[in-house]
């Protein structure tokens, strides 16, 4: 195999636009997610006892932060909402 065919062979992994990673997470699959992983947050600092309510804290503050980011995410891109309404 000759480098012109090697070089030729990486420019089209490049250029194939419309492809995604066999990994690829939907938007909407994201914000459920974040959903989740709120609602688990409040739970913990909900049943959490005093030794722990700092990881409590910053856990749930962490969860809104994620959360709120991706609303701001969605709501500035156009063409792509959110089909769903979550409860925050």
């Amino acid at each position: 195999m000759g480098i012109t065919s090697v070089i030729s062979q990486v420019l089209q992994c490049f250029v194939i636009k419309d492809v995604k990673p066999s990994n690829y997470i939907s938007d909407e699959e994201l914000l459920q997610d974040a959903h989740q992983e709120l609602a688990q947050a409040r739970n913990i600092f909900s049943r959490t006892n005093p030794e722990n309510i700092d990881y409590a804290v910053y856990n749930l503050l962490a969860a809104e932060e994620r959360y709120n980011s991706l609303i701001k995410q969605f709501k500035k891109q156009k063409n792509i909402s959110p089909t769903r309404q979550y409860d925050t």
